[in-house]
C-alpha cells in the first residue's frame, strides 16, 4: 500500500481536511449529548473518540503541511480513509439515535408543537394578564381579528368584542359560543388555575364547536320538521276518521234505503194482494217491513243469493248472462249493486225483470244491470241509495256509470284482484 508520505501535497491536504470534518462533526455530536444529559458512559465514550481524531488530526495535517516538525511515522494512506469513514458514520449514526430519542421526550420545545397542532386555541397568562404561553391557533385566531398577535389577556378579551355571539340550539351551555366570519364557532372561556405551583395563573380555551353546533342545529331543524310532519298526521288521521265515518253513514243510509223500499214494497203487495196471498208469506213479509223499527234489527250484509232469493219474494226475477267472479269482495259489490236496481226496478220502473251481464274487460270486470220496466224521462239524479253505491265501488278502485238512454242501465267497472273488505 502507498505509504502516505509519498502522496502528493493536494492529496494529502484533501485527505486532512475530511479528516477536520468528521473531527468536527464528532465534537458537535459530543456537545451535544453533554448538553442533552445523556448517558455518562456514553458521553466519557464521545468524548475520548473527540479527542483521538483531534490528536490525529493534528498529526496528518502537521504531517501534510510541514513534516520536518513532527516524528516521521509510516503508514498506509488507507488506514486515514477507514478512519474518517468510521468517524463520519459513527458521528451521523449518533445524531439520528439522538434525533429518534428527542422525539419521544417532553422539552419545552416538544410542548409548544403540540400546543401549536391543537385545534383548540389555548393562552396561558400571568397574575397581571401578560401571556406567557400562547398556542397558534388561538394567536392566529386573535391576528385575524385585529391584525396582531396578542401580548395581554385583556387584548385577546377586547379582539373578542367584535364577534358576534350565539348559543347552542338546546341552550344548554353555559359557555360563550363566538361565531367567526370564516364558518366555525368557537366556545371561549378562561380558567383560573388552582395548582400552587400555578397559583395566579390563568388559562384561556378556544373550543372548535363548529360540528356540534351544525349538528345541534340540524337535529333542531329535523325536531321542527318532525313536529310538522307529526302534526299533519294527526290531521290526517283527524280526516280519516272522518272518512271512515262518512263511509259507514252512507253505507247505513244505503241499508236502510234498501230496506225501506222492499219493506214499502212488500206492505204495497200485501195491501193489494187481498187474501189472494199466502197467510204465512203475508205474515213473513209484513213481519221484514215492520222489522225495521225494531231495535233489534241487524244490518249484516246480505250475499247475493240471499238478494235474488228477496228479489223473487217481490216477484222481480234476476237474470245473469255470464259468470260469477268467486271473489268475495266483487261478489258483494255485486250485491250491493243488485239490491239497488231490484229496489229501483219495482219502485220506479212498476218492472218485474232485472239483467245483469257480466264480462272480464280487461284488468276490470263489467257489470251490467238493465230492467225490463218504464224507460226513465231524463237524467237519473243519485239519491242516497245510488250515491252510496257509487262511494262503495269508488272506494274500491272501481267505476260506476248511471245512464238514462234509450233505457236505464247501470254500469260497473271492478278490478280483478279486489282483496279487500268493502
Amino acid at each position: 500500500m502507498t505509504d502516505f508520505s509519498l502522496l502528493p501535497i493536494w492529496i494529502k491536504l484533501l485527505i486532512s481536511g475530511l479528516l477536520f470534518l468528521s473531527t468536527l462533526l464528532e465534537g458537535a455530536l459530543t456537545l451535544y449529548e453533554i448538553k442533552r444529559k445523556r448517558k455518562k458512559i456514553r458521553c466519557v465514550s464521545d468524548i475520548f473518540i473527540f479527542i483521538v481524531s483531534f490528536v490525529v488530526l493534528s498529526y496528518v495535517t502537521a504531517y501534510s503541511t510541514d513534516p520536518e516538525r513532527v516524528v516521521k511515522i509510516s503508514f498506509p494512506f488507507v488506514s486515514v480513509i477507514v478512519l474518517i469513514l468510521l468517524l463520519t458514520v459513527y458521528s451521523v449514526a449518533g445524531f439520528i439515535r439522538n434525533y429518534r430519542i428527542s422525539r419521544n421526550e417532553i422539552s419545552p420545545l416538544s410542548i409548544r408543537q403540540a400546543l401549536d397542532k391543537l385545534n383548540s386555541g389555548v393562552c396561558f397568562s400571568d397574575s397581571v394578564g401578560h401571556i406567557v404561553l400562547i398556542n397558534r391557533t388561538l394567536g392566529e385566531l386573535v391576528y385575524s381579528l385585529k391584525g396582531s398577535y396578542p401580548r395581554t389577556l385583556d387584548e385577546i378579551e377586547s379582539a373578542l368584542k367584535s364577534v358576534e355571539k350565539t348559543a347552542m340550539a338546546d341552550g344548554e351551555n353555559n359557555q360563550e359560543l363566538y361565531a367567526f366570519e370564516n364558518g366555525e364557532i368557537r366556545r371561549i372561556y378562561n380558567i383560573a388555575l388552582t395548582d400552587a405551583s400555578l397559583r395566579g395563573f390563568t388559562q384561556t380555551v378556544a373550543q372548535d364547536v363548529t360540528e356540534l353546533f351544525n349538528a345541534n342545529k340540524s337535529l333542531e331543524e329535523e325536531n321542527e320538521r318532525m313536529s310538522v310532519t307529526n302534526e299533519k298526521i294527526s290531521e290526517m288521521l283527524e280526516r280519516l276518521s272522518d272518512r271512515i265515518r262518512q263511509q259507514e253513514t252512507l253505507a247505513l243510509k244505503m241499508r236502510v234505503h234498501n230496506d225501506i223500499g222492499s219493506s214499502l214494497i212488500k206492505i204495497s203487495r200485501i195491501i193489494s194482494g187481498g187474501a189472494d196471498e199466502d197467510m204465512e208469506t203475508q205474515l213473513r213479509l209484513l213481519q221484514s217491513a215492520v222489522g225495521y223499527f225494531s231495535t233489534d234489527r241487524s244490518y249484516g250484509s246480505k250475499t247475493l243469493d240471499e238478494i235474488v232469493s228477496s228479489a223473487g219474494e217481490m216477484n222481480v226475477e234476476v237474470v245473469f248472462d255470464g259468470l260469477v267472479p268467486e271473489n268475495e269482495s266483487i261478489r258483494r259489490l255485486i250485491a250491493l249493486a243488485c239490491r239497488e236496481c231490484v229496489t229501483n226496478c219495482v219502485k220506479h220502473a212498476s218492472g218485474d225483470r232485472v239483467n245483469v251481464k257480466i264480462k272480464p274487460q280487461g284488468e276490470y270486470i263489467f257489470v251490467s244491470f238493465t230492467n225490463n220496466g218504464v224507460q226513465p224521462d231524463g237524467p237519473i239524479a243519485e239519491g242516497g241509495g245510488l250515491s252510496s253505491l257509487r262511494n262503495r265501488i269508488e272506494n274500491a278502485g272501481g267505476k260506476m256509470k248511471v245512464l238514462h238512454s234509450p233505457a236505464f242501465e247501470l254500469q260497473l267497472l271492478l278490478k280483478k284482484e279486489e282483496d279487500g273488505d268493502v
